[in-house]
């Protein structure tokens, strides 16, 4: 018998699994003991992480070995009250290269933006934010970049209630591959905490 996994990113996964009888319940396949986690399942590598402080992050010499990128952002928390967290492809802040869609389609857009802000803005006391930016394909260069993102903040005026982000289209004009991302807020405060994670997805 086999027992498909999907996954949203990466397709599925097939596991041997031995005959059920008269069971509700199957043990998965473990590696030196572990229950596959979800990143094992996903095909998820980590390739860094870290603590966000000061103005900017760039994460410079990006691996070239996987299909997309995960970048994951828990916990944001900007010095000044209801300020986007950003992401800048190739850390380039050249006028009019990166776009943002908030529509499930759209025709004759432009590319008005130097970053990706999807999002409305951190409350700067109170954090419990995840924001999910997912980059495909980063590596070719022959074709304009895209991504999405979704993600959940804590309201700058009432930190108990919350802003949310359900899939946001990303664009990037260039061809070149994606070598670095740099994270920085919208207007270029700090950041006084939070943490970052990016995977690359095979």
């Amino acid at each position: 018998m086999s027992l498909r996994i999907y996954g949203a990113t990466s397709g599925y996964i097939e596991l041997d699994a031995p005959a059920i009888a008269n069971s509700a319940s199957v043990t998965l396949p473990t590696t030196n003991g572990v229950l596959a986690t979800t990143s094992d399942i996903a095909g998820m590598t980590l390739i860094t992480d870290g603590t966000l402080t000061g103005p900017s992050i760039i994460l410079s010499n990006i691996p070239q070995t996987y299909r997309d990128l995960r970048l994951v952002i828990r916990n944001y928390l900007p010095s000044t009250d209801g300020i986007d967290f950003a992401v800048r492809i190739n850390n380039d802040s050249t006028a009019n290269r990166h776009g943002i869609v908030g529509a499930v389609s759209a025709t004759a857009q432009s590319f008005g933006r130097t970053y990706w802000n999807p999002f409305s803005g951190q409350d700067n006391a109170t954090s419990q934010s995840l924001l999910i930016f997912e980059i495909f394909d980063y590596n070719n260069t022959s074709t304009w970049k895209i991504g999405r993102c979704l993600g959940i903040e804590n309201n700058a005026t009432t930190s108990t209630n919350f802003n949310y982000v359900s899939v946001y289209g990303l664009q990037y004009n260039q061809i070149s591959a994606i070598t670095s991302l740099a994270m920085i807020t919208s207007t270029g405060i700090n950041f006084t905490s939070g943490n970052y994670f990016l995977y690359g997805v095979k």
